[in-house]
């Protein structure tokens, strides 16, 4: 009984003070800041992100002294964002041993929140860099976990996307019934989409899978239809690939 009047009290005191005029104005003031330190955090990342192909240390400095804010309003989205742009320089320069601790941090903060389509953006990061370290056991869980996620978030595009980079791995394995079961998997998932980009893309590969096992009237065939998409949405870079590639 003696605890709860102990609780009681702590409660009603909470509620006092919080009614207490001066107490809302500093809740006022704490607020105002937050929504100043939110806006600052996202013009900082905007300039990382503008930075990262012609200035890493612009990048860099842009992200970190974001990061350095978090602990201001300890928001998790706004962590997994920063952390995820943090690992997308790193990850552009081909650092990927430091993407892969930031990618991490920024799928534990998108955790937090539930926020499953981030989340798994940044799994999909993260398993590819976990590939370019030749960790291609955990890359495949990951990558097939981040498949999933888009599979049920019905993310067309994302879901065509990640298990055809399963398929790529599979196929650099030179397993290559996997990889046909896959690809199989991202056309599926393509098809069901409006990105032009995935759908020609997979066409290709499933080009250049039947073109490893001599299968070269199949190989022309599916290049030829991504080449006809290529053509469709005026993809120079695309069309010279085919081109050379039904040469």
């Amino acid at each position: 009984m003696r605890y709860i009047f102990i609780l009681l009290f702590l409660i009603l005191y909470h509620n006092i003070q919080a009614q207490h005029p001066s107490r809302q104005k500093i809740g006022s003031e704490t607020k105002q800041l937050k929504q100043d330190d939110t806006l600052e955090i996202k013009k900082l990342v905007s300039i990382a992100e503008k930075n990262i192909e012609t200035n890493k240390d612009a990048a860099l400095q842009a992200i970190n002294r974001a990061i350095s804010m978090l602990g201001q309003i300890r928001y998790p989205s706004f962590s997994g964002l920063c952390y995820k742009t943090k690992a997308d320089i790193f990850y552009y320069y081909s650092i990927y041993d430091s993407a892969v601790l930031w990618y991490a941090q920024s799928i534990q903060q998108y955790q937090i929140v539930k926020d499953k389509k981030r989340e798994s953006l940044s799994m999909e990061y993260y398993g590819v860099s976990l590939v370019y370290l030749n960790k291609i056991d955990s890359a495949r869980k990951v990558i097939l976990q981040s498949a999933k996620n888009f599979e049920e978030l019905k993310e067309h595009s994302f879901a065509a996307r990640s298990y055809r980079i399963l398929g790529i791995i599979e196929q650099n394995e030179s397993k290559l019934t996997k990889a046909y079961e896959y690809f199989t998997k991202s056309n599926k998932w393509a098809q069901q989409s409006n990105d032009t980009a995935i759908q020609m893309t997979i066409l290709n590969d499933f080009g250049a899978l039947y073109f490893l096992v001599s299968d070269f009237d199949r190989s022309i065939q599916y290049r030829l239809a991504s080449l006809k998409l290529a053509e469709a949405v005026r993809d120079s870079n695309m069309i010279s690939l085919l081109y050379n590639a039904v040469g």
